[in-house]
């Protein structure tokens, strides 16, 4: 799916947008590098989202509040698991002590559990409004414009509910195949979760664009290289909990970053 942004001059005012900077990042990116450069450029663009949330206030604002939303849902089920334990264990008149370890207990499985298997539902769902605002925000401060689609409510609810599907089946059978199979299962789910990643993080932008769920995940299997090195980056930081709520800001604000520079690159090309 092309997307109609305009391929402004890398040199203008406008392109540095309120940021000061050109985004050479951006406009240097080829799309037809082989898949080792495709692959570096992922790992630079987040890097490059890095810098960005680092140098803007603004951005810094905005992606607190998805970290925030989010930590909060944690915390919330968390929460609720230990109080839950609390209420069915009294009525077996357990000692205290055992009591307040079985709650410290649930409410990490819990945490665990929610990082590594729900994590992307659970973004998806509590905090997508605010990542794709961070979106729009990037945008306007690296190009000086924000292109925005028309979805009708209808179409984003399903693109939504289809995004937690796809997210639960893949987390389920990279899961399954953990189990089943050692060595070669570990290796596909780290695989499935790489690509999970990457689609989580540019699912933002896109969706800000008007791009339906078919697209963008046409856009991850056409720039697979590309989408596997900034996929990896965020997928290490996602397996640190606690640091792993960094990825919204960061990987929303490099992605945005990516998917400007490849549409960009086709407009160049076309």
């Amino acid at each position: 799916m092309a997307l109609s942004h305009p391929s402004p001059d890398p040199h203008s005012p406008a392109l540095k947008g309120s940021l000061g900077i050109p985004p050479t990042l951006i406009t240097q990116y080829r799309r037809h590098g082989g898949s080792l450069y495709q692959f570096w450029m992922g790992i630079r663009f987040f890097v490059f989202g890095w810098s960005l949330f680092w140098r803007s206030r603004h951005l810094q604002l905005w992606g607190a509040l998805p970290t925030l939303i989010t930590a909060a849902t944690f915390g919330g089920l968390a929460f609720l698991g230990a109080w839950l334990t609390r209420h069915g264990l009294e009525v077996l008149a357990v000692p205290l002590w055992l009591l307040g370890l079985a709650q410290g207990l649930v409410a990490l499985l819990i945490v665990l559990g929610l990082t590594y298997f729900l994590f992307f539902p659970l973004v998806t769902l509590v905090a997508g409004p605010f990542r794709e605002h961070l979106a729009a925000q990037t945008e306007q401060r690296l190009i000086g414009q924000v292109k925005r689609g028309e979805l009708s409510l209808g179409a984003v609810l399903v693109d939504v509910l289809g995004l937690i599907g796809l997210q639960l089946v893949l987390a389920l059978i990279g899961l399954g195949l953990s189990w089943l199979l050692p060595g070669l299962g570990h290796s596909i789910g780290l695989g499935i979760w790489i690509y999970l990643a990457a689609l989580d993080m540019v699912d933002p932008v896109l969706g800000l664009w008007g791009w339906r769920l078919g697209a963008k995940l046409r856009f991850v299997s056409e720039h697979r290289a590309l989408m596997a090195g900034f996929g990896l980056m965020s997928a290490l930081l996602l397996a640190i909990p606690l640091l792993n709520l960094l990825i919204l800001p960061l990987g929303t604000i490099g992605a945005t970053a990516l998917a400007l520079a490849v549409t960009q690159a086709q407009l160049k090309d076309s």
